[in-house]
């Protein structure tokens, strides 16, 4: 007898139309028998007459491997129907289905940040200064039997990313893709949530609105205490004085984009570790306010200007505690430079390269008014 593939909803099926295809029940059984030729599949191949996904077997527990074994009746359905079409039907009817999708976010940097808890998530977030750069934050989604997340073909436990395929309850397959570091201050969390949101819903044809979908990614951030206001940066765009918390955003944009900055990488800082602490926000924040109105009250402030403001915030608010990073700012402003810290992570921003820190990994950044972007 003829044997058939495990129905792995991550493989496309070759359905020859010239297969005949009869299906029998037993009581609640419905089985499949087929004379003709067998089903071939591939990993994501494109030689195939008819093809199609199997979102429906994701959520089935049996193992599906054999000719005469139980298969879903929906599956049953679509495999008998789709054997009696001709083949534009076919096709036209199964173009929703994806065999992967892509999405791209940019990384961001936030230089001043304030807390503003909320018991609504969406309106949960941050007021701030942050800005949106040319290095991005790549994601490809496939369907899967289980969720897993890969970061840079590494697999990790993420929690934000996780969150965001929770709440689609759908599972996938994320593959990330970055050239940054997670945890020094990048937004690379908040990226990589907003761009698996889009991907999901393009790879599901799920045709949620933008809002929604960086509704979704900004909860899942806050929720798992990886940010508070990154997810609105990347979803906006530009350099940003945000003005209110949550989604959608409520910014002045500030025309820095195609400016330079550099990011001296020296140690990692867990978000989780500060947003927790609930002393320590408090002193954050009146710092932050104070930085705030000043920078409110400069007509057309210059990039200069509000990286020293962001270094006054570090510094007021206690956040830089790190001697290496101290020395490195204070060096480059003894070498007329302006420097600050990266929110969160001990990263020196700066807007001279300091070729004097050799020790260290050294990004140059343009500033850009990129955000989202999705590909099939």
């Amino acid at each position: 007898s003829s044997k058939m593939p495990v129905i792995n909803p991550a493989v496309i099926y070759k359905f020859p139309p010239n297969n005949n295809c009869a299906i029998t029940s037993r009581q609640k059984e419905k089985r499949l028998k087929l004379s003709g030729d067998r089903f071939f599949c591939w990993e994501r191949k494109s030689s195939v007459s008819l093809h199609f996904l199997f979102y429906s077997t994701m959520k089935e527990k049996r193992s599906l491997s054999r000719l005469n074994n139980v298969y879903p009746s929906y599956c049953i359905r679509q495999l008998a129907d789709q054997s009696r079409r001709v083949y534009t039907d076919c096709n036209l009817k199964c173009k929703k289905y994806m065999r992967e999708a892509k999405a791209s976010c940019p990384a961001s940097i936030s230089l001043i940040f304030k807390a503003c808890p909320d018991k609504n998530p969406y309106k949960t977030g941050s007021t701030g200064v942050g800005f949106t750069v040319d290095k991005k934050v790549s994601v490809r989604v496939k369907p899967s039997v289980k969720n897993r997340v890969l970061f840079n073909g590494k697999e990790i436990s993420f929690p934000t990313v996780f969150a965001v395929l929770e709440k689609f309850k759908k599972t996938a397959e994320v593959n990330i893709t970055s050239s940054l570091p997670l945890g020094f201050g990048f937004g690379i969390s908040g990226a990589s949530a907003l761009a698996t949101s889009f991907a999901i819903n393009k790879l599901f044809a799920l045709n949620k609105s933008p809002l929604e979908l960086t509704g979704i990614a900004h909860v899942a951030e806050i929720e798992n205490k990886t940010g508070l206001g990154s997810v609105g940066t990347v979803a906006s765009g530009g350099f940003l004085v945000k003005t209110a918390p949550g989604i959608p955003v409520v910014a002045r944009k500030l025309p820095f984009a195609g400016k330079k900055v550099y990011a001296t990488i020296i140690k990692r800082l867990p978000t989780k570790s500060v947003l927790k602490n609930k002393k320590r926000l408090a002193i954050i924040n009146q710092s932050a306010r104070v930085q705030l109105e000043k920078i409110k009250k400069i007509a057309s402030p210059s990039l200069e200007e509000i990286i020293d403001n962001a270094y006054n915030f570090a510094l007021e608010s206690g956040l830089v505690d790190n001697r290496e990073v101290v020395n490195l700012i204070e060096s480059i402003r003894k070498n007329g430079g302006h420097a600050t810290m990266a929110m969160l992570g001990h990263v020196v921003i700066s807007d001279t390269k300091p070729d004097f820190a050799k020790n260290y990994r050294i990004e140059e950044f343009v500033i850009t008014n990129s955000h989202i972007e999705t590909t099939a």
